[in-house]
Parts: structure tokens; sequence; C-alpha cells
């Protein structure tokens, strides 16, 4: 008996005689949380001999291909009836998470049997971008649900950047059993991973992300050229962590201005204090005369963080006039988001930190910060953070320089490049400052929150196409699938 046989209900006989599949497949709720029982092992089971599988979803025809029967069963979980959802749990999220994402791509690793993932969102913008994250996962569940999920959140942050690129990301399934702190193991997945990349002929670019160091992406430029985020000797961006920091402010700048106030004496509060938000946090002290803040409140788990802030403080800028003060907090902590003497809250650490619990507890205003995936439930926080009369700057507008920084290497780089720093002025359209004011303005005028605001402007960006290559990434899929890509390894 397979695997998704014992797991999961499969997928009605009238289907299967070949890889085509109408997107209405019968199944249940509880179809989609078995794949909570499919671990990494039994995985590589269903992928099969060809170590590679795919699934793709043409919405022309609203019809799916897979690579493999075994596969195809995946799709019960994309489209379980909502009906039938009382509380999506990580267990049920893929009918949540999935968003007519025009392809997913697996390998196992030729030399380390690691699960290697590319997700594909929507293409008409340009080419899947978005970094490759090398992280744990309890089950199938969890692994399909984050690469679905942060392939979407990408796709939005490149439209409402005005980029042209479209939503992707990579994922790479770490296991208890790998090294992962060797750099000989470490050398040869990431090199691995290159290859899967080139193996996708162009229609996903990748780039750095949780997990993967600058090394790491050494490794992977070495076996492909779609990658960004590259090291500078390479003729890549470098660190974006300066620039990320930078536009946070700007975010706050643009959610300020927007009710006709600014930074002038404020006091904010910062949840993590890492490269990101000592970015921030320079920025703010070196150009004091322009923002005047008033003070700045951190907290992180990381004893090594207040050396960092004692340099900022006396040595650094030490006629500078701010009061910081750094706390040392065990994880889980989140003082910084509760403060009640502060006017802006900023998350800059863990996701999922916004919530039933927190949200009613914020004093501050303004919800700005840098962390990914900040709203517990996208849905339900993002409502209470309206309902409480709280302005919240949606992550995937704010945290933007990340991919701005690297997004167009492959043109060259100058020194203090307008194409990055327009996102950081008050003039270009699609800047960090004007485009809270479009969301803010949506958000008013529709009487939704924030963060819908931000996703119904931003999947209105994603449906215009590249003005000069058209959906061409959607082609390069098409392509995959007809050479059959799954094998050819």
């Amino acid at each position: 008996m397979s695997l998704f046989a014992r797991h999961v209900t499969r997928v009605p006989s009238a289907f299967s005689s070949r890889r085509c599949f109408g997107s209405k497949v019968t199944t249940t709720a509880s179809a989609a949380s078995r794949l909570s029982q499919i671990n990494a092992s039994e995985l590589r089971e269903v992928i099969g001999r060809n170590k590679r599988a795919f699934i793709v979803y043409d919405e022309t025809r609203n019809q799916f291909e897979t690579s493999n029967l075994e596969f195809a069963q995946l799709l019960e979980a994309f489209n379980v009836n909502q009906d039938a959802i009382s509380c999506i749990d990580e267990d049920q999220a893929l009918q949540r998470d999935w968003d007519k994402h025009e392809g997913l791509f697996l390998e196992i690793g030729k030399d380390t049997n690691a699960i290697h993932g590319a997700f594909v969102h929507k293409t008409k913008r340009g080419a899947a971008a978005g970094g490759v994250r090398y992280w744990t996962y309890e089950n199938l569940s969890q692994y399909l649900c984050d690469g679905l999920r942060l392939s979407r959140g990408m796709g939005r942050k490149n439209a409402l950047a005005g980029l042209h690129w479209g939503g992707g990301k990579g994922v790479i399934w770490r296991e208890e059993e790998h090294p992962y702190t060797d750099r000989c193991f470490r050398d040869t997945l990431f090199k691995e991973y290159g290859e899967f990349i080139t193996s996708l002929q162009g229609c996903y670019v990748t780039a750095e992300d949780l997990g993967v160091t600058v090394e790491d992406m050494r490794q992977v430029f070495s076996t492909t050229r779609f990658s960004t985020c590259v090291p500078q000797e390479l003729g890549g961006s470098g660190n974006p962590s300066i620039k990320t920091g930078h536009g946070i402010v700007a975010a706050m700048e643009g959610a300020l201005a927007y009710h006709d106030d600014s930074l002038h004496g404020k006091t904010i509060s910062i949840q993590g204090f890492g490269n990101v938000s000592q970015a921030m946090v320079r920025h703010l002290f070196e150009y004091h005369q322009k923002y005047q803040i008033r003070s700045i409140y951190a907290t992180d788990i990381n004893r090594e963080v207040l050396s960092v802030a004692d340099q900022i403080r006396n040595q650094e800028f030490a006629g500078v006039d701010i009061d910081l003060k750094v706390d040392i907090v065990p994880f889980g902590d989140n003082t910084a988001l509760l403060r009640e003497d502060v006017d802006i809250v900023s998350p800059c650490a863990v996701g999922g930190t916004l919530n039933a619990d927190t949200i009613p507890r914020i004093k501050a205003k303004y919800v700005v910060g840098a962390a990914n995936n900040q709203l517990l439930d996208d849905v339900a926080d993002d409502q209470r953070l309206c309902d409480y009369e709280r302005f919240y700057v949606p992550d995937f507008l704010a945290n933007r320089m990340g991919i701005v920084n690297c997004s167009n290497e492959q043109y060259g780089r100058i020194e203090e490049d307008d194409a990055i720093l327009r996102h950081l002025g008050k003039s270009y359209e699609n800047s960090i400052y004007m485009m809270v004011h479009k969301v803010f303005g949506r958000s008013e005028q529709d009487n939704i929150p924030t963060g819908q605001a931000a996703n119904v402007i931003a999947d209105e960006l994603m449906t215009h196409t590249h003005p000069i290559w058209g959906h061409r990434p959607w082609h390069i899929i098409q392509s995959l699938v007809k050479q059959e890509w799954h094998k050819r390894k």
C-alpha cells in the first residue's frame, strides 16, 4: 500500500489515467490534516525513483498537472472545502496558503539525500524571486505551507515595490541527521541546490534567507546563474540588512505622515536587536537632526547585543541625544511590544508575535517592524489590529529592501544607486513611504484592515505582465513539463 493511500484518501479513479486533474477534487479537511503524518523520509518514497516531482497549475484551464499519481494526491490538500474547516491549524492550512501557485518542484539531492524545493507563485511580472531557507519541519504539511505562504508573500512584496519579479521561495528541509554545521556538508548541499535551480531554467531565481549564509550563497552561485545576494567580491550586492533597516524608518515616516505627524519626539520599542534593528537604530542616530527621535528601547535574547548598543551609544554617536536602552529577555518575551510609554512598536524578531494575546495589550498607536509573518493569523489578527485602532504597516511592505537591494544585480552596481535609494524617498510612486500612504488610504476607503488593503493592491499589481518578456516564466514551466523535467536528472 502506498504512503498516500495510508495517509490520505485517494484521488478519485476518474482522474488517475493521466497526470492532468481538474481543480475541483473532492476531499475532506481530515485528508489534508493527515499530511502532518508524512515525514521527510516518507516524502522521498512518494517522490520516487526519479528523485524529482512537480505540481503545476494552469489557471487558464483551471487544471493541475503533476509528475506522477502518487504526488498527485497532494492536490486533495489544496482543495479542502473551507466549510469543513472551523479553525484552520497548521495541519489544515494548505487550502489557505495555496493561491493558484503556478508550480511546485521538488528534488532529492544526489549526494546529501536532502529535499530541495522551489515554490513558484504568480509570474506575470517576471521570474519568481525569493530567498531559499534551510530550516526544520516536523512534517510535510508544515514544509508545504511554509513554501506556499512565503512565495505568495514574496510575490506581493515584489509587486508593491514595483519590481519586475514574481513570487518565489526556495525551501530545503533540514533533518536531524544533517551535519548542518559542517562546512563540507553545507558546500555539497548548496551546490546541489544550485544545480536544482539551474535545471528549472530560470522560472525561479533564488537568494539568501533564513538558515543560509553568504558563504552558502557562494556555493549556490557556483552551480547556477539564477541567483542573487551573492558576495560582493563576486559582483553581488552583499549584506542587505543595512538598507532593510533604513526601509523600516521610511515606513514609520510614511505611517506618521499619513496622519500629519512625524518622528520628532517619538519613542520606539523594538522586539529583537539583530542586524536589521541595529541598522535602523544607527540610521536614526546618524540622522538625528532630521528625525529627532527621543528614545529607543529594545529587547533581545542574545547578550552579545549589549556591547553593540554600548558601541552605538558611547562610541559611534557619543554626542547624539537619544536615550537607547537594550534589555536581555527570554525567548518568547513580548515586553517590547507591550510597553505603555511608546509611540511605535517594531516587531523585528520572530513571526507570529501579533496575535490574540498581544494585540489587545499593545498601547502604541503604530506597529511597524521588519520580522516576517508578524501576524499569527493573517486574517483575524489583521482585523484585530484594526478593531483596536492600531495602525499596522504590513511586514512585506516595510521590510522590502532586502529584495530591492539584490533584485537587479544582473544590471550592474552603482554607488548610491537611485534604483535602490528611490525606495527610501518620498517621490517614487512605489517607494515605501508612498506605498504606506496608498495602503492606509485603501484601508480607509474600503473600510478594511491595512494588511488586507496591501494584499488587494499587490494582487492587482501582480496581474500586470512584464513590459518586455510578458509571461515568459510560465512558458518556461510549460516547457519543463513538456520535456518531462522529472525524468531528466
